[in-house]
């Protein structure tokens, strides 16, 4: 599956929002994801990018280290990437998100579990950190991006 297909059905929902010609994909419609995997019944290469943008656009907080990567390759390995013990990230990020998956692309039942969970983790962590940094992300919600 073409990862242009997924981006195409997702930035065409509802409710995402749209800057400087960039388009972010709520933290409902996202999970559109699961459907569409489901539907071409194949694994995505993709990389899956979570912002915090408040509702004006004018903050707009790229959370590249929580970002979610599928890689494919033709083994029929399952591997899940672990963050680096050392790393200075939140506790409750390191806990609770894995930064990727590698697997075989006809393995898109385990990349659906993986999102599931990725995006499950995601929901919870409420960021208060990042938040603090900025006072234009105080009510910043969640939104994506797909690479």
């Amino acid at each position: 599956m073409k990862k242009e297909k997924i981006i195409k059905e997702l930035n065409q929902l509802n409710n995402n929002l749209c800057i400087n010609n960039y388009i972010y994909i709520n933290s409902t419609n996202i999970w559109s994801i699961i459907d569409v995997i489901k539907k071409y019944k194949t694994a995505p290469s993709i990389l899956i990018t979570p912002y915090l943008i408040n509702q004006s656009g004018q903050g707009v907080f790229e959370l590249y280290y929580c970002e979610f990567n599928i890689e494919l390759h033709e083994i029929n390995e399952r591997i899940v990437k672990k963050f680096n013990v050392d790393n200075n990230l939140p506790e409750e990020i390191n806990a609770m998100i894995n930064p990727g998956i590698v697997i075989n692309k006809n393995d898109y039942e385990f990349s659906i579990e993986q999102i599931t969970n990725y995006l499950n983790a995601m929901n919870k962590i409420n960021f208060s950190e990042e938040k603090k940094m900025d006072d234009r992300l105080e009510s910043a919600n969640l939104y994506y991006q797909i690479f």
